[in-house]
C-alpha cells in the first residue's frame, strides 16, 4: 500500500462527509458497551471474551466472526439512559469525523424487546433521542430500518410498517433496508411488501448484497426489491451483465473499505477501482466504526491506499448528498 502523507491525512480530516451506511449499535463505542454490559449485570455467552470481542480489528475468515461482537450487542440496553449514553458517544463521534449527515441504521425491534416498549414506543423514542443529539452536535441525522432476512422477515416488516403508521410516517425515517445472511431464502413475498411501501408511503431501500460470494443476491436487490443503493456488492465485480446493469440504471453502492478488508469480501483489485471504470456511482461508508476502532476518515484513507483518487474524495460528499436518502 502506498503511504499517505500527513497533509493529505489532515485534509481527509477536515472534509465535510456524509455516511450513508452505518449501523446504529455498530456505531457505539466498545469501552461504553462493555461499561453498560457491566453495569446492567447481563449474563453473556459462555464463549464471550468480553475484552476481546467487543471489536474485530484483524481479519477475519468468515462473517460468522466478524458478527461476533452483535452477541453482547444484541443484549443492550435495558434501561433508556443507557441508550441516551450510547446515542450521545456516537454523536460526539460523527462530529469529531466532519461528518455533516448520517443514515442510521437500526431494526429497532430488537431495542423494542431489551426497553419493554411497544414498537411505536420505542420508534418514538429513538427519533427523540436521536433529535437531541443531532441538535447537540450539529450532525443531521436520518433513519432506516433493517430487516433481516430470516423466517420472521414479514412479521418483522409488518410490525413495522403498521408501527410505523400508527406514529404518523416520521419524516426521520426514510428507508428500509434488508441485511443478515446473503444465502438465506428470499421469498417474493417480501419483497413485494418492501415495493409496496416504497410505492406506497415513499420509503427507500437499500440492500445488503453481494457481501459475500452471492452474486444471485445483487440481482434480487435490483429485479425483486427496485434497490435504490447496495451494501458492499463487492462481488458485483465478477459478472460483467451485472456490472452492465448496475452502471445501466445507475444504482449506488455503499462501498466500506475497512469492513470489506477485515471480513475478505474481496480478492484482488478493490471493487471501487471497477465500479469507477464502469461509471457506476459509489459513495465510501464505514459501517461499523465502532467495533472496528476506524472511522469515516480512515476509510477514505484505506480508499487512497487501495488506489482511489483524491480528487473523488474532494468530490465525496456531494456524491454521498447526492445518493443520499434526504427529501429532494
Amino acid at each position: 500500500m502506498s503511504i499517505i502523507s500527513g497533509n493529505t491525512i489532515s485534509s481527509i480530516i477536515s472534509m465535510p462527509k456524509a455516511d450513508l451506511h452505518l449501523h446504529l449499535n455498530g456505531l457505539f463505542d466498545s469501552d461504553i458497551v462493555r461499561q453498560i454490559l457491566t453495569d446492567e449485570n447481563i449474563t453473556l455467552p459462555s464463549n464471550f471474551n468480553l475484552l476481546n470481542d467487543c471489536v474485530v480489528t484483524r481479519k477475519v475468515d468468515s462473517l460468522v466472526k466478524y458478527f461476533k461482537p452483535w452477541e453482547a450487542l444484541h443484549l443492550i440496553p435495558n434501561q433508556i439512559q443507557d441508550f441516551r449514553k450510547l446515542v450521545s458517544s456516537a454523536f460526539e463521534y460523527l462530529a469529531s469525523e466532519n461528518i455533516r449527515y448520517v443514515e442510521l441504521r437500526s431494526s429497532a425491534i430488537y431495542l423494542s424487546g431489551l426497553l419493554k416498549l411497544s414498537l411505536e414506543d420505542t420508534l418514538n423514542l429513538m427519533i427523540d433521542v436521536l433529535d437531541e443529539f443531532s441538535h447537540i452536535s450539529f450532525v443531521d441525522y436520518n433513519l432506516i430500518i433493517t430487516i433481516q432476512r430470516s423466517y420472521k422477515a414479514i412479521y418483522d416488516l409488518q410490525r413495522f410498517l403498521e408501527a410505523y403508521c400508527n406514529i404518523g410516517k416520521p419524516k426521520r425515517i426514510v428507508a428500509l433496508g434488508l441485511a443478515g445472511d446473503e444465502d438465506f431464502p428470499v421469498s417474493k413475498d417480501l419483497s413485494a411488501m418492501f415495493r409496496k411501501a416504497k410505492d406506497e408511503y415513499g420509503l427507500n431501500i437499500t440492500i445488503h448484497a453481494g457481501e459475500t460470494g452471492n452474486i444471485k443476491s445483487i440481482y434480487e436487490a435490483i429485479d425483486l426489491f427496485s434497490a435504490d443503493r447496495i451494501g458492499h456488492g463487492c462481488i458485483a465485480v465478477k459478472d460483467l451483465n451485472l456490472i452492465e446493469k448496475l452502471s445501466k440504471n445507475q444504482i449506488c453502492i455503499e462501498v466500506c473499505p475497512t469492513s470489506n478488508y477485515l471480513t475478505n469480501a474481496y480478492n484482488g483489485i478493490p471493487p471501487h477501482i471497477t465500479f469507477k471504470k464502469y461509471e457506476i456511482p459509489f459513495v465510501i461508508c464505514s459501517d461499523n466504526p465502532g467495533i472496528h476502532k476506524k472511522g469515516l476518515s480512515d476509510d477514505y484513507i484505506r480508499f487512497l491506499e487501495e488506489g482511489g483518487s483524491f480528487e473523488i474524495l474532494q468530490n465525496m460528499f456531494d456524491e454521498q448528498m447526492k445518493y443520499s436518502f434526504v427529501k429532494k
